[in-house]
C-alpha cells in the first residue's frame, strides 16, 4: 500500500507540474500578445498623433487578432501607419511565439534528437 501511494503522489505531481506548465505557457502568450498590441498601439500613436488612443488601441486589436472591424480611420492613416497595421495583422495571423521563434532559433539548431543506448531484447 505504502508503494501504491508513493506512486500516486509522483503521478499527482508530474500532473501538477504539467497543468503549471501549460499555465505558464498561456501566461507568456498572453504576455506577448499584449505587449505586441500595446508597442503597436504606441508606434500608430506616434505615427498619427491626431487618432484617439482608444480608436488606435482598438484598431491594433482588431489587426492582431484579425477580427476585420474597424473604428473607420484605417482609410485616413498614411502609408507608415498602413504598413504598421498589415505588419501587425500579419504577425497576428502568424502568432506572436513563431514570429519570437524566427529570430530565438539559429540555422543550426532546427531540430535536437536525443543521445542514447536502446537496449532490445
Amino acid at each position: 500500500v505504502f508503494l501504491w501511494g508513493d506512486t500516486m503522489k509522483r503521478k499527482l505531481i508530474l500532473i501538477a507540474a504539467a497543468v503549471l506548465i501549460v499555465l505558464l505557457a498561456i501566461a507568456v502568450i498572453s504576455i506577448l500578445a499584449a505587449g505586441v498590441v500595446i508597442t503597436s498601439t504606441y508606434i500608430l500613436m506616434i505615427l498619427e498623433p491626431q487618432v484617439d488612443l482608444l480608436d488606435a488601441l482598438f484598431e491594433m486589436t482588431s489587426a492582431f487578432s484579425t477580427a476585420g472591424l474597424s473604428t473607420g480611420i484605417s482609410s485616413d492613416l498614411h502609408l507608415p501607419a498602413k504598413i504598421l497595421s498589415i505588419m501587425i495583422m500579419f504577425t497576428g495571423r502568424l502568432g506572436p511565439l513563431t514570429i519570437a521563434s524566427l529570430w530565438y532559433f539559429s540555422r543550426g539548431e532546427l531540430a535536437l534528437y536525443p543521445d542514447g543506448n536502446i537496449v532490445v531484447g
